[in-house]
């Protein structure tokens, strides 16, 4: 028996012996393998990104976790006190681990057969998110404990609690208290309130449990537990106590949509191209754009509102499946029909009865009336002529005709369809080059290709006025007569001919450079293109910022070759910024984390034209705009000038103009290259969204006139053969000219008379006018305007 005791003895210390050789291995092995906690010297989280408007208004963040790194005194008392009642009261007592509190959790956890109580204090959680993973194995428990004990012998309680309340998780992708107050309460961490403190504080055990927007009673239950702790830990009064519970615990989840979608975008590819993703999405940065918000916004509008103004001429469209263009929430429906409120935004409804003067939509669980003068634009007097029963179809909420006598609850509504025609606005600040404002298109939800910077499209008319200027710049004078008349080009390697016409296919005789420009004359155009050279006005157009690859040939004049509206947009700025080019400017200047600069782009004035060539073209714009295609510019009544643009089977519309202080361009067209529809044209399509946006942009601007440079003379001429006016000339205008340029000649009307141009034999010029050149145009390229 002894013997027996003995062995069984033996056997029981041979198993502790290996138990605990075992369990020293195995201690040794994680201690070993620990993490060096050095790296909380160097360690970074991944802080967001912002970018600023011009204002200094946030705009838009990037990130992978949303977190704006603050020191402890930029954090609410209340909040410090609520992350200890809650988390570790004992956090200035122990050295890393509370054993009382383990002690205890671990009997509460053997009770209850399953866990139900943690024990981990601020700096074994500070270590967990630090070092390890979230899984809860007992390996990881030693490590935490380990690493828990290692930095708290390393660094000050200040120094944990500052990494700890800047990287911890508070759900809706906010990490870090600063984030946290700003995504549920848009304030800063330091002026967080008892109860917010508290709530935000409850959040840290299971942020997406207590989720006031998943689970909204859990939260408030959570965050009473929070305010008790609180009172217990005598961190709070009875009477603040019973003040935090009365808070209004009322959480709407923010639809946070960026101003400037496109223009936002613009700016993430530069970032990310220039520091990477990883120094986009983590390092911090803040970014500071030249954006104009109040000039966005008026942009987007304008541009919608041309564009649908468009659609709507091209007749009703019956709703697409599936439905892909509505972005509304109901909740937002609901709420603007509960408290009476029209709606700018569309809707999808469905018809329950066509009438003939009237149609009945539905909205949601509402009855709505559309009546004729509602649908109008669809240009039909008998509505079942384009709808039908459960039809579905897009509507804006106008008004309400509330409930009396017989009449039921309704709608008033209009009928409204999205349009399929896409199109870009750029607005420029031409001195400096700030890009003002960027829209790339009708609804970035729908379509992200951003129009204004991506696109390559032909111009059309809009780039005539760089052959002008071309030609301005070797001594031609606005008063030069060119003949407008047919005329053919050969090129006998191919054996082809191109034949360049003018839009209505009419010829105008002897025409001076105003009158062509004015007009749009493309075969003037053509051949000023063919006296100056090709190349030279493409080296002119280049200085001017226009990037793009340009077709060598006579089509240049006509705008043949692709473009993006920002550059032709910028180059424009040239003729608004008296001859001087600067290259257009998105971000001002960028700041690390730590605010330091790490970019800064300063404009970059380059003089391009002299002031006395560039006051002429600008006097040429200002021309298209009194008498000719930009007429709607007009309506304006303030010194503007620019010029229209239309391409090939009116594919594209354009119109770029400037005032003293703006320029901005619009293009219009569909992304697969196909008809605007009939006439169309840039005057018709572009011009009037540029007029709108103006309007608004210039609204509280002063008046300003385009400066006259020095060396720049006035005379008046005969409008129609460019010679010096006499009394007897019919046609005067005063005229522009460099100081010794001016027409020496006087006209000669009387013995001209209005038939003074007859005696050109435009049948003859149509079959003599052939010149031969190197290389014509590869298809019968015209711009309409």
């Amino acid at each position: 028996m002894k013997h027996k005791l003995a062995y069984l003895g033996i056997f029981s210390l041979l198993l502790v012996t290996i138990f605990i050789g075992i369990a020293s291995g195995y201690l040794y092995q994680i201690i070993h393998n620990l993490p060096d906690i050095k790296f909380i010297q160097e360690y970074t989280p991944g802080q967001i990104t912002l970018i600023y408007a011009e204002d200094g208004q946030q705009i838009a963040s990037f990130c992978l976790e949303r977190r704006i790194l603050v020191p402890l005194p930029e954090i609410s008392q209340n909040f410090i006190k609520a992350i200890l009642a809650i988390e570790d009261a004992n956090f200035y007592q122990h050295k890393g681990i509370y054993w009382p509190r383990v002690i205890q959790a671990f009997w509460k956890n053997l009770k209850s057969g399953h866990y139900v109580q943690g024990a981990s204090t601020i700096t074994q959680q500070l270590a967990r998110s630090i070092f390890l993973y979230p899984q809860k194995t007992i390996s990881r428990k030693i490590k935490e404990a380990f690493l828990a004990y290692k930095i708290e012998k390393k660094y000050s309680k200040k120094e944990i609690l500052e990494l700890y309340v800047n990287q911890i998780y508070f759900g809706s992708g906010a990490y870090g208290v600063e984030a946290a107050a700003k995504s549920y309460f848009e304030k800063k961490a330091i002026d967080l309130k008892i109860a917010e403190a508290a709530f935000l504080a409850g959040l840290i055990r299971a942020p997406s449990r207590y989720s006031p927007f998943r689970n909204p009673d859990l939260a408030q239950k959570r965050c009473r537990i929070v305010l008790k702790r609180l009172r217990e830990e005598k961190f709070i009064t009875q009477e603040q106590h019973h003040s935090a519970l009365q808070f209004p615990f009322e959480f709407q989840k923010k639809e946070k949509k960026t101003p400037a979608p496109y223009f936002v975008e613009y700016i993430r590819q530069y970032l990310q191209n220039k520091f990477g993703r990883s120094g986009l999405y983590k390092s911090g940065l803040q970014v500071y754009t030249a954006l104009d918000l109040h000039l966005q916004k008026t942009a987007q509008k304008s541009l919608q509102w041309g564009l649908e103004r468009l659609d709507k001429r091209q007749g009703f469209r019956p709703v697409s499946s599936p439905i892909e263009n509505i972005t509304v929430s109901e909740e937002k429906i609901r709420q603007a029909i509960n408290q009476r409120k029209p709606m700018g935004e569309k809707l999808l409804g469905v018809v329950k009865e066509v009438f003939n003067k009237k149609v009945l939509v539905d909205v949601l669980e509402w009855e709505g009336e559309i009546n004729l003068k509602n649908m109008r634009w669809t240009k039909v007097k008998h509505p079942d002529k384009i709808l039908k029963k459960k039809d579905k179809v897009f509507v804006r909420i106008k008004g309400y005709q509330e409930a009396e006598a017989e009449k039921p609850f309704r709608l008033i509504l209009a009928l409204e369809q999205v349009p399929l025609v896409q199109g870009a606005l750029v607005a420029l600040e031409p001195k400096t080059g700030f890009i003002r404002a960027l829209v790339g298109g009708y609804d970035f939800s729908k379509s992200q290709f951003n129009r204004a910077v991506q696109a390559h499209r032909q111009p059309g008319s809009s780039f005539k006025p760089f052959i002008y200027t071309a030609a301005l710049r070797q001594e031609k004078t606005l008063a030069d007569i060119i003949i407008d008349s047919p005329i053919i080009y050969k090129d006998e390697a191919r054996e082809k001919d191109w034949k360049p016409t003018n839009y209505y296919e009419k010829f105008n005789g002897p025409t001076t450079f105003r009158q062509a420009l004015e007009h749009s004359s493309n075969v003037v155009t053509v051949k000023l293109l063919k006296e100056v050279g090709v190349d030279h006005t493409i080296d002119l157009v280049r200085k001017m910022g226009i990037t793009s690859p340009l077709s060598p040939d006579l089509s240049l004049a006509l705008g043949a070759s692709g473009v993006t509206l920002l550059e032709l947009t910028s180059a424009y700025g040239v003729f608004s910024a008296q001859g001087v080019y600067t290259p257009p400017i998105a971000i001002k200047w960028i700041l690390n984390h730590k605010g330091e600069m790490v970019q800064k782009n300063d404009p970059s004035p380059q003089i391009v034209l002299d002031k006395q060539v560039n006051y002429l073209i600008t006097s040429l714009l200002e021309g298209v705009v009194q008498h000719g295609t930009g007429w709607r510019a007009k309506s304006l009544r303030r010194p503007v000038a620019g010029k229209t643009g239309t391409t090939n089977e009116y594919n594209d519309a354009w119109f770029i103009g400037f005032s003293p202080d703006l320029v901005v361009g619009v293009w219009v067209g569909f992304d697969e290259y196909r008809s605007l529809g009939e006439k169309e044209t840039g005057s018709r399509a572009a011009c009037p969204v540029w007029v709108k946006f103006m309007s608004a942009a210039l609204e509280d601007r002063p008046v300003k006139n385009f400066p006259i440079p020095t060396g720049i003379s006035f005379m008046s001429i005969d409008a129609d053969t460019g010679l010096q006016a006499t009394p007897d000339c019919d046609n005067i205008i005063v005229e522009a000219f460099r100081e010794g340029t001016e027409p020496e000649k006087l006209c000669n009307c009387q013995n001209l008379g209005t038939d003074r141009f007859l005696s050109i034999d435009f049948q003859a010029q149509k079959t003599q006018a052939q010149e031969i050149i190197p290389h014509i145009p590869k298809k019968n390229t015209f711009s309409p305007d």
